[in-house]
């Protein structure tokens, strides 16, 4: 009867080093399985991006969905809750300024050769879906991901500004070389302000509007 009752320990409302193991190990047999593959297929560089994102998207969010059920959490366990919208509108609106504010004083002093702002490393066609990708589903996810799972599994181990720092490290590194500072600035920007609020849905405000610019400024220049 006492081994009918045993279970097994599964520590529950937090994220554990083990999650991050199992997540790092499920990205990248998604990029061996699917996306190497992709980059194989006979389609131009616009479709293999558009493809490539959405399957990221799709995955990325399925896996976190899992890793946050086995700890019997959910998104709202981790600031995706819609409970205080116009609050994280306008601190999102804020936080969005005074960012956009510091990197275009950082672009203007510091002047890098052969960038201009928005900076991609290739040219891409801003069709509608890779639009939608940009300005909606990459922010969800991306916010998801690193200021969600990753933010939060760090800071259970270590002091929130380290964490700040490792996880905005990774984020730009995510992004293109020439603008690492720009979006390392940007990323702890964005977790100061989801640590103040305790909520993804301003985080995301900020990432929409930010890429929103980005994309409009890039296809009008």
């Amino acid at each position: 009867m006492l081994q009918d009752n045993k279970m097994i320990s599964v520590t529950v409302n937090e994220l554990r080093f083990s999650d991050l193991v199992k997540f790092c190990i499920y990205e990248a047999m998604f990029y061996i399985t699917l996306y190497i593959p992709l980059k194989m297929l006979v389609l131009d560089t616009d479709a293999k991006i558009l493809i490539a994102y959405y399957l990221w998207a799709i995955f990325t969010f399925g896996l976190i969905r899992h890793l946050l059920t086995v700890r019997q959490m959910s998104f709202k366990d981790i600031g995706l809750r819609w409970d205080k919208p116009p609050g994280d509108l306008a601190w999102a609106s804020l936080t969005f300024i005074i960012l956009t504010f510091i990197n275009a004083l950082l672009i203007s002093l510091l002047k890098p050769t052969g960038f201009s702002y928005p900076y991609l490393p290739m040219k891409v066609r801003l069709s509608v879906p890779l639009w939608v990708y940009i300005t909606l589903i990459g922010p969800i996810v991306e916010e998801i991901t690193f200021r969600g799972f990753l933010y939060n599994l760090c800071k259970h181990y270590l002091h929130p500004g380290i964490s700040n720092l490792i996880v905005s490290a990774i984020f730009a590194l995510f992004h293109p070389t020439k603008v690492f500072v720009y979006i390392f600035i940007f990323s702890l920007g964005i977790t100061l302000l989801y640590e103040k609020r305790k909520s993804l849905v301003a985080a995301v405000f900020v990432h929409i509007f930010q890429n929103t610019m980005a994309s409009i400024l890039y296809s009008v220049r």
